[in-house]
């Protein structure tokens, strides 16, 4: 029979396409396999990497290396150097051990590795000191460099970041579609730039190049939240906008020229008079190119070692015109995005005077008279207490402003004008527009880290089809180089919310780096004491207990299975270990928003059991034998005596799903347990009573032990508390609290949305093994519960996708899978069989 070639496609370097700016020496390189036949499997590959396109001067041949790896294989030629553009391919030889063609040509560029390939390039501000009053007008700074190219240019890279956020333009052309860099971390321990490409922007001649800054997380300003806990100020390494750039030009006769920021730039006021991540931002338009300009200085307060930005940019990943609903009273208009969603606007407006001011003011709902209702959207507002307008702190004699989320524009006059923000993000589905004399235009631009759609599900159901809808858009609305729990009030990195979602988040997008940049930032966060708060970047809040820096752990074990990073547990093992020999669960946060409530003595020790179990997985990982021993005993003994303080869990359903999913009970118990359960289920008329985890263990353990139906039957529910309710109640994106709130809850919270890895794990029934790494193994346990007749779902895994899709025809089961080269899999079928699968497509069919 003649040989079937095997085709390497989608090449990748850590996990980017043609990445420019790297921080390793050694960056790990991935591509997928094609091959037209059944159970095709890799027997060998070769990479050929060389410094320019004609292929000459290799700098590494792998030569034929026997090997099924095609996931995070590591570059292993000869040593490259800070700023130095490698392409690569590779070929692959498939089971008959015949080769396959090259693949097309990838590339990537080391980044800026040390302080002295910055040449000189130093941090620098504004001479300007900070106002007395932190909330008054306080203009951007804008920086700027002339300079002249004697010669034509043949290449340009800038590497280039600002705190707290930088917008770069060159010749006045801004050569990025990211907004809002660098991501946000610790900036004590690191600051990320970027690297971008310019050659087409630059000329022979004069140039100039623009740096603008913004305030972002660097130069937060004094907002009491959550009774002062997050005093953001305090919290956080602070100073005044800085930044730091340097530009390397190639002429066209191989001369190089560098130009760097020192004290040779210059410095002027910007337009914009006023920013903050959650008050908005003032632009005035009259102002607009008017700074005087002088001269900068250097900034001094410390920073952490400059990296390259690891994740997706955020950019606007979708744009919507807004209606105009009505005008409230003379001057003041109401617009709807159509949709709750994360972004900016453009607003453009006729016929303006000069210093006409615009105000805009967004929220999530509207009150029953037909006006915004903002407060949902309102920073720090307090869950169950006092409602405050959280502004200038109690002791403070500036005056107390509220943070809801505003921004305002003056106009400059004309026949036309538009205004954009800068620097901040909005949670928000309506905008009132106060000031235009004229009914204004508003274009809405919705924003979110610039992940890759990794899944798609749909079935014969088109309640859980929307509830799908409104989760992605909820999960894109909190991308923003954290996971946020909402986009506007709070805006952190909360680690419950990923704990509870993070396979849903998974199963939706590629969220591998951006995933690795949270595990740093956790690490990051580690307090003195080696303990690890709620949120990463730490703002200040350190109550919640085991199950929020769980996430630490969890990530680290989830990137193996999905991705086969095991480039992180080696980077991060030590401090992993430190927060659990020093933690316990004794304390903190159980079932968050749960309609009824669970003992945490019920629930904490289970979540602390699973974290040993983790960490005996991460030891493992690494060989470390000992390691793993003793959190193998810490999770055995634990749950030993979680097992002698409750032979019976509370009758709670979240204290039942928890000791279901963690618990480790016999035969016997089990059994007790879920025949509990479900009673509970249906003495409440099907419906959920759990929160943040206990929705997500429900979910799992039923869909393990057969009882996918009971699952489908809470999931399904339209009315209280259920999705369905939400959607009944106009919700486009999901809500953090079962009930509608119209003053304190966000509507747009990704809590939730754990009920998406349900649609992908169980009914379509893909799932990565326990012992995968990087989705090589994968188990199928599709669940036809009685509700659905069709289930289609796909997920693209570094190795391929891997899709399922099964149908009711004529009283049968007809069943299609899909599983790419580098995958095994094992088919659950109905009664307890199994089958295993190689790659390629295959049917099934049954009663």
């Amino acid at each position: 029979m003649q040989s079937m070639a095997l085709t390497a496609t989608n090449l990748r370097c850590e996990y980017r396409t043609n990445p420019l700016g790297i921080d390793s020496l050694a960056p790990r390189l991935s591509w997928e396999l094609r091959s037209s036949r059944n159970g095709e499997v890799q027997r060998a590959y070769q990479i050929i990497a060389t410094p320019n396109k004609d292929g000459n001067n290799v700098l590494w041949d792998s030569g034929k290396v026997a090997s099924a790896d095609a996931v995070q294989v590591a570059y292993a030629g000869k040593k490259l150097t800070s700023g130095q553009r490698v392409f690569w391919r590779v070929r692959a030889w498939n089971r008959d051990d015949q080769p396959g063609p090259w693949s097309k040509e990838a590339s990537f560029e080391i980044g800026l590795l040390t302080p002295a390939d910055w040449s000189g390039a130093q941090w620098i501000r504004d001479p300007k000191p900070a106002p007395a009053n932190p909330y008054a007008d306080d203009p951007l700074p804008l920086f700027g460099k002339s300079f002249t190219l004697p010669r034509a240019v043949k290449s340009a890279r800038l590497s280039v970041t600002g705190l707290g956020y930088f917008e770069a333009s060159v010749n006045g052309v801004n050569p990025s579609d990211a907004m809002l860099e660098p991501g946000w971390t610790n900036y004590e321990k690191r600051v990320y730039y970027r690297t971008l490409d310019v050659t087409k922007l630059l000329k022979r001649g004069e140039n100039a190049l623009e740096i603008f800054v913004g305030n972002g997380w660097w130069n937060p300003m004094p907002l009491v939240m959550f009774g002062g806990a997050a005093f953001l100020p305090k919290t956080l390494s602070t100073g005044r906008p800085r930044c730091i750039a340097r530009l390397e030009v190639e002429l066209s006769d191989g001369a190089k020229q560098v130009i760097v920021t020192d004290t040779s730039w210059s410095v002027r006021d910007s337009a914009l008079r006023f920013q903050n991540n959650y008050i908005g931002e003032v632009w005035d338009a009259r102002e607009a190119g008017k700074g005087a300009a002088r001269q900068v200085v250097l900034a001094t307060e410390p920073v952490g070692p400059l990296q390259c930005e690891p994740q997706p940019p955020i950019k606007v990943i979708g744009e919507r015109t807004a209606s105009v609903l009505s005008e409230l009273k003379p001057g003041v208009f109401l617009l709807d995005a159509g949709v709750n969603q994360s972004g900016r606007v453009r607003l453009t407006l006729k016929n303006t005077k000069p210093g006409q001011k615009i105000a805009l003011r967004y929220g999530e709902l509207l009150n029953k008279d037909g006006t915004l209702n903002p407060m949902t959207g309102v920073c720090g507002q307090i869950k169950g207490g006092t409602k405050e307008r959280h502004g200038a702190p109690k002791d403070s004699e500036r005056p107390h402003i509220p943070a809801i989320q505003e921004d305002a524009f003056i106009c400059a006059g004309g026949a036309e004008e538009t205004f954009q923000t800068h620097f901040v993000f909005r949670g928000f589905r309506y905008v009132e527009v106060g000031g235009p004399t004229e009914k204004p235009a508003l274009v809405v631009q919705s924003m979110a880290a610039s992940v890759e759609s990794a899944g798609e599900f749909s079935c014969s159901e088109p309640l859980l089809n929307q509830i799908q809808e409104i989760t992605r858009r909820t999960f894109l609305s909190n991308l923003f180089s954290v996971q946020s729990d909402c986009p506007h009030r709070e805006k952190f990195g909360y680690g419950g919310d990923i704990v509870a979602t993070r396979d849903a988040f998974l199963y939706n997008f590629d969220m591998a780096a951006l995933y690795g940049k949270i595990v740093t930032d956790y690490v990051d966060a580690a307090r003195p004491d080696g303990s690890l708060p709620d949120t990463a970047p730490y703002v200040g809040i350190h109550y919640c207990g085991v199950g929020w820096p769980m996430a630490l752990p969890l990530l680290q074990v989830e990137l193996l299975r999905y991705y086969g990073d095991k480039k992180l547990i080696e980077a991060h093992y030590a401090a992993t270990a430190r927060w659990l020999e020093g933690t316990d669960a004794k304390k903190g946060l159980t079932d968050h928003e749960a309609r009824v409530g669970s003992p945490t003595e019920a629930t904490l020790p289970l979540l602390y059991a699973e974290c040993a179990r983790l960490a005996e997985k991460l030891a493992t990982t690494l060989g470390k034998r000992s390691d793993a021993a003793k959190w193998r005993s810490l999770a055995q003994t634990t749950t030993a005596a979680y097992q002698r303080a409750f032979p019976d869990a509370p009758p709670i359903q979240a204290c039942l799903a928890y000791a279901l999913e963690y618990g480790k009970l016999d035969q016997a118990a089990q059994q007790r347990t879920l025949d509990r359960l479900l009673a509970d289920l249906q003495a409440h008329n099907g419906h959920l009573t759990t929160g943040i985890y206990g929705t997500k263990f429900m979910f799992d353990s039923l869909s393990r032990l057969g009882h996918a139906d009971a699952a489908f039957t809470f999931a399904t529910k339209k009315t209280v508390p259920s999705w369905g309710a939400m959607l009944a109640g106009g919700a486009t994106t999901l809500w953090e609290h079962w009930d509608f709130s119209d003053n304190t809850f966000s509507h747009n919270h990704p809590m939730f949305g754990s009920i998406s890895a349900w649609f992908f794990a169980w009914l379509a029934g893909i799932q990565p093994a326990e012992d995968a790494i990087g989705f090589d193994k994968i188990e199928l346990r599709p669940q036809f519960v009685a509700g659905l007749s069709s289930v289609k779902a796909s997920y693209k895994s570094l190795r391929g996708p891997i899709k399922v899709e099964w149908k009711r025809q004529a009283g049968k089961v007809a069943l299609t899978v899909e599983i790419p080269i580098g995958c095994t899999a094992t088919l659950h079928l109905p009664g307890g069989a199994t089958k295993a699968l190689e790659s390629g497509k295959h049917t099934a069919q049954w009663n």
